[in-house]
């Protein structure tokens, strides 16, 4: 099979000729490749790599050699791209006020002074945790994350493109990292003076770009976002919740208001909650406590609306995405891995003896269809795939009619991998894509028929529900996440009474009381001989244990105790909208499953939140050593940054006579000439070095053998 990556730039480095040999030259090669397709490849099969707008096509020494006649001509541009993307995109700016930076100061004389995240709870070392959430909400969520018309019907994006628009972090005066001429920054930092005072945040209408894409005057601070003003927002359930050290309801306030100011300079004006229209029913980015948003909304997921009015002038008509792609223009994406299966799409389809209805006011696509309990009939999502590993996500239109344990049963092929029952009575939240919140049926399941099948029965106590289905290829090293209350949780009584919460991951967290003999334990499916990381997140609170005890086994095998101070909040590293703490950096497990279990032995109550594995990847090599006794090939077998399709090629190493009347042991050396780890002959290593020259480990390594590597490409995707 073909391995499908696109080349996005090559280039061509030589160094000088001697008079004894005009046609010896020092060649180095510097590619750039972007991955279409993983496929395993072996040894002489072919690949496929765009160039130019073309597929060569070819053994990798042939797809080499014919990458090497091209003529260079400056960057590969790839079909479908816009030129303003590649070359000078639209790029906004967020200064937040670092510590110690002076202060910064918006078009309306608005003066900020630093950002300072310990108001909202946090330590002052998560400054740029805090700051890169906020980032990654306003670039991936609200911006880049509005659904295409193939999954929102009214949107007015296409499928396979999204708005041409770039974010950083940065500071006023200094130009994007990105090489942008077309860059525009906002403030963001405690409010001190200026014309806007009181307000959550202001920005100029149209100071980025006019509804028709006009642009305003490039490097201007076009707008402020006080986070000291947000800070004291009122009103909010809990009360605490931007005071705590919560990095989802932190990032939410702050990159809401953010995208707010930045739409303005978009050309958007406020809208009505009440009546807009939003892709999947969030509440509008661009609506205002002037109108009708409650403080409530801004801790939470919003998003940009399809269109709605704004009192303010009138009633008048809004239409945010249309204007936002009138603003800002399109350009191509590539396809996620992901693939999503829709109540009506080609592989979906209803049987039994019942009937099935059909919502068409809510769920993924704004429709469902349900049936009722008992009657013998199911819904199928079928999906054709590659043999390996996938996650199954669901999602649904949570309704109080339907069933607490509505079953979905996984198949391969025709062989059951097991039966997980959800509660639709509550929204799914595990996870955001494609404009709908995901729970995972299973986090990770084999396939090797070919035929992952989904099937929904209602042998339920409730109606049930079928709506979308998505799975994905499973990164082998990504990190595995059971909150309490997932498949693989148990709170087991011991006398006492297992209690939930409203805070922590996923909005709960069960509790119980000391010294009643009760336990929670998660259970992890795990590749049997490897090493994990095992972590742990769960919301603080002064009457829990400052012990908590966490066993972690392997199998049945204990491993060790680890006790958690459950006063105070985790903070080692955040993921998935919180922060996490290591239970133990590494563990062995041999038998293939992993189970860390909690106590309520311990000093005080003890809380049952989320734990995280992942799976410790082995070191990278990124060299190899192959026997040369004359003209030989020497194997290098590369494996990708994220997943383990792995493939092999043999590149011509050419030593000169000179150097092979006896076998001597070359090795690969990277650009900047400093020796890289040896792997032996025909070992597994990622091949993360660029073509470089051979050197013999025999002579002075300042006398380098002139002769050339013939291109090992690097086509992983860090």
């Amino acid at each position: 099979m073909n391995l499908k990556t696109r080349l996005l730039s090559f280039t061509k480095h030589l160094g000088s000729t001697t008079a004894e040999s005009p046609t010896t030259r020092n060649q180095r090669y510097s590619f750039q490749f972007e991955k279409l397709e993983d496929r395993n490849m072996l040894s002489g099969d072919s690949v496929l790599i765009q160039a130019h707008g073309d597929f060569v096509e070819g053994t990798p020494q042939e797809v080499i050699e014919r990458i090497e006649s091209l003529v260079y001509e400056g960057p590969l541009t790839p079909p479908g791209w816009n030129p303003d993307h590649t070359n000078d995109p639209l790029t906004v700016i967020l200064d937040f006020n670092d510590p110690g930076q002076p202060n910064t100061t918006d078009i309306f004389g608005n003066v900020v002074a630093d950002f300072d995240v310990t108001i909202y709870g946090f330590a002052a070392s998560q400054y740029n945790t805090v700051t890169q959430s906020i980032l990654d909400k306003v670039q991936n969520e609200h911006y880049l994350g509005i659904l295409t018309d193939d999954i929102f019907p009214q949107s007015p994006i296409p499928a396979g493109q999204e708005l041409a628009i770039e974010f950083e972090i940065g500071d006023f005066g200094t130009p994007p990292a990105n090489g942008s001429n077309n860059y525009y920054y906002i403030q963001i930092g405690d409010y001190i003076s200026g014309g806007c005072g009181g307000a959550l945040g202001c920005a100029g209408i149209n100071s980025i770009r006019s509804a028709g894409g006009n642009p305003g005057i490039v490097g201007r601070m076009i707008g402020s976002t006080f986070s000291d003003v947000i800070r004291t927002i009122g009103g909010l359930n809990p009360p605490n919740a931007l005071s705590s050290g919560n990095l989802f309801f932190t990032t939410n306030a702050v990159a809401g208001t953010t995208s707010h100011e930045i739409g303005h300079g978009l050309s958007l004006n406020h809208l009505a909650k009440n009546g807009s229209v939003t892709p999947t029913g969030l509440p509008p980015i661009m609506g205002t406590g002037a109108i009708d948003l409650p403080n409530q909304d801004r801790i939470q997921n919003r998003e940009f609306a399809l269109s709605g009015v704004n009192p303010q002038i009138g009633g008048q008509q809004q239409f945010h995405l249309q204007q936002l792609v009138g603003a800002i223009g399109l350009h191509s994406t590539e396809p996620s891995l992901a693939e999503i299966l829709d109540n009506g799409d080609p592989g979906f389809s209803l049987a039994g003896p019942g009937v099935w209805n059909n919502f068409t006011n809510g769920g993924f696509q704004n429709d469902i269809n349900w049936t009722e309990a008992g009657d013998g009939d199911t819904a199928t999502w079928s999906f054709t795939v590659d043999p390996g590993d996938y996650q199954v996500s669901a999602t649904w239109f949570n309704h109080p009619t339907l069933a607490t344990d509505s079953p979905f049963e996984i198949f391969d092929g025709a062989t059951s991998l097991g039966v997980f029952n959800v509660d639709q009575t509550v929204a799914p939240s595990q996870f955001n894509d494609a404009g709908a919140t995901w729970d995972d049926l299973a986090s990770s399941v084999t396939i090797s028929s070919g035929t992952l099948t989904v099937v929904l029965d209602d042998g339920a106590s409730g109606r049930v529900a079928a709506d979308a289905i998505r799975i994905e290829p499973v990164d082998p090293f990504a990190p595995q996440v059971i909150d309490n209350g997932d498949a693989g949780y148990a709170a087991v009584s011991g006398g006492g009474v297992w209690n939930t919460f409203g805070a922590g991951f996923q909005g709960d967290i069960d509790w119980t009381e000391p010294g009643d003999g009760d336990t929670a334990s998660w259970t992890f499916s795990v590749n049997p001989g490897a090493d994990f990381q095992v972590s742990a997140t769960w919301f603080a609170h002064p009457t829990l244990a400052t012990d908590s005890p966490f066993e972690i086994f392997d199998g049945a095998v204990s491993l060790g105790t680890f006790n958690v101070d459950q006063t105070s909040s985790p903070s080692q590293f955040s993921e998935g909208g919180v922060f996490w703490d290591d239970l133990a950096a590494s563990v062995t497990i041999s038998s293939g499953t992993l189970v860390v279990e909690l106590s309520d032995i311990a000093a005080g109550r003890v809380g049952a939140d989320a734990i995280r594995v992942q799976e410790i990847a082995p070191p990278d090599l990124d060299g190899f050593v192959a026997n040369v006794n004359g003209p030989n090939q020497g194997i290098v077998d590369s494996a990708f940054a994220t997943f383990e399709d792995r493939f092999s090629f043999e590149p011509n190493i050419q030593v000169p006579a000179s150097v092979t009347s006896a076998p001597v042991t070359p090795q690969v050396v990277n650009e900047n000439s400093s020796v890289e780890p040896v792997v032996t002959n025909g070992q597994r290593t990622r091949m993360t070095f660029t073509p470089v020259e051979v050197r013999n480990v025999t002579e002075s390594p300042s006398e380098p053998i002139e002769t050339s590597l013939n291109v090992p490409i690097n086509v992983g995707e860090e």
